[in-house]
């Protein structure tokens, strides 16, 4: 199995350019979705990490199935949805590496658990940016 790097952007997303989008277009466009989507699922906001926010604990972190990935190599960049409970709600992939892999890490990210995200003692939904790196 290939060595497989897994982090959570602590702030924003950071993005390749795309064609007549900025890094902080993409990353902004897909933090307006991930907000919109919290809106819908938990009627209200998530939150977002911030330089004075402490990430949420992982519970638990599953890797994506090699099998799936095959020989596919690179880095993932994703914006990830976690529920008030600690559970990711949604998962979209902002820089894609191949469709049976990013299908892999997506169905992975989708099984990570974390300890509930506070803000402000409340408990939140929470926006963040997730990388995949295939080595």
């Amino acid at each position: 199995m290939a060595p497989l790097a897994i982090s959570l952007l602590v702030v924003g997303v950071n993005l390749p350019v795309a064609e007549d989008r900025t890094p902080r277009q993409i990353a902004d466009q897909a933090r307006q979705v991930c907000q919109a989507e919290a809106a819908k699922t938990f009627g209200r906001e998530a939150a977002e990490l911030t330089d004075d926010a402490t990430p949420p604990k992982e519970r638990r972190k599953v890797r994506p199935d090699a099998r799936k990935i095959g020989k596919a190599r690179g880095l993932w960049i994703g914006e990830a949805l976690l529920s008030p409970t600690g559970d990711v709600q949604r998962v979209w992939s902002l820089r894609p590496i191949g469709p049976e892999a990013d299908a892999a890490i997506e169905e992975a990210v989708m099984k990570w658990q974390y300890k509930p995200f506070q803000k402000a003692d409340a408990v939140v939904p929470l926006c963040f940016g997730v990388t995949v790196n295939l080595r």
